[in-house]
């Protein structure tokens, strides 16, 4: 059976998709998959390639398209041409995995029937309209869950107990613990205080601290981080591919909710997982090397995309998660 798999973004979707992807593979051998998927996540939807999950990464700009022509992004000449593109697989089923009115419109570029999540599933219900099947699958369970009944329904085998488990090459590792503070929400940061408490801890113990950054703010945010620390690098801005190779060997990971967490994690990279605005539940790790860290929130505003309380700057709820903790819970996944 061929099959279009669309799940374009963000890149934490994309990564909680790898998992569905390599275990649909694995029950269903004969399933020849090709991925269309925003460009920005291309080479994380090459990792299932790699693994011979995949067959084809079809990347697009459809982001791009729409910035340059809001009302017109339906109408772009790239859209004709990956019409054609798509078409010309003759794919026997689409699976939309993103369960947006984006999405099904690019899932009816390839003329094939569509499977999606039903109206009370899908994160955009009307959606499911479009679908010629449409599978119910709880809302309220985790991301990577909700991807692998979507796929088992879809492609008809037994849903294993447990994903598969990622195995590290321990002769790999290095002594890196890498630190993960950019976010789009602005509620979701961690103090920028608590992670230099936290770097000095960590080169204390002995621990090189590498911080990537993204942008000039994330820049700054990790010069401060940094600062006067020995053993405490900022890195220069690196392609997701680069970036991808760094966690294989890294000894843990420390961050944020972010899309690069998840993409820790999947990698199996010992990953502890600050969480307060968001819901740890839906979207945390899962496994045996990662730990998730809930902040308890002060007040409702704490759970909002910004906060506007006495502090500006951070939320309550993340405040709450001490250097200490986060310590105690990486070495209780790294020992």
């Amino acid at each position: 059976m061929k099959v279009l798999l669309v799940k374009t973004s963000s890149m934490g979707d994309v990564v909680h998709t790898l998992t569905a992807v390599h275990e649909a593979k694995t029950q269903r051998p004969d399933l020849r998959i090709d991925w269309l998927v925003e460009a920005d996540f291309a080479d994380i939807a090459r990792l299932a390639q790699k693994n011979g999950d995949i067959e084809q990464v079809i990347p697009i700009r459809f982001r791009r398209w729409r910035q340059k022509k809001p009302f017109g992004v339906f109408f772009h000449p790239a859209i004709k041409q990956l019409k054609q593109q798509l078409r010309s697989h003759q794919y026997d089923r689409v699976l939309d995995a993103q369960g947006l009115l984006k999405s099904v419109f690019l899932a009816r570029l390839a003329g094939a029937p569509i499977t999606g999540f039903d109206r009370n599933s899908a994160r955009e219900g009307l959606a499911a309209r479009f679908y010629q099947q449409s599978l119910a699958i709880d809302k309220n369970q985790h991301a990577i869950t909700r991807l692998r009944q979507l796929f088992s329904q879809t492609f008809a085998y037994t849903l294993p107990p447990q994903p598969p488990a990622i195995r590290r090459d321990s002769a790999l590792i290095n002594n890196q613990i890498l630190f993960f503070h950019g976010t789009t929400w602005d509620n979701k940061a961690y103090p920028t205080t608590q992670w230099r408490a936290l770097a000095q801890q960590l080169t204390a113990n002995g621990y090189q601290v590498m911080i990537p950054q993204y942008g000039e703010a994330e820049k700054q945010v990790a010069t401060t981080i940094a600062a006067g620390l020995k053993d405490a690098m900022v890195l220069p801005e690196q392609r997701l591919s680069e970036l991808i190779e760094q966690l294989k060997t890294a000894r843990a990971v420390i961050s944020v909710d972010t899309g690069l967490a998840h993409l820790a994690v999947y990698l199996g990279v010992p990953t502890v997982m600050l969480f307060g605005p968001t819901r740890a539940d839906l979207t945390g790790g899962i496994g045996a090397h990662t730990m998730n860290l809930v902040g308890q929130a002060a007040d409702t505003a704490s759970m909002k995309r910004q906060y506007y309380g006495d502090n500006t700057t951070f939320s309550p709820c993340m405040q709450a998660i001490s250097a200490a903790e986060i310590i105690t819970a990486l070495q209780s996944i790294t020992e």
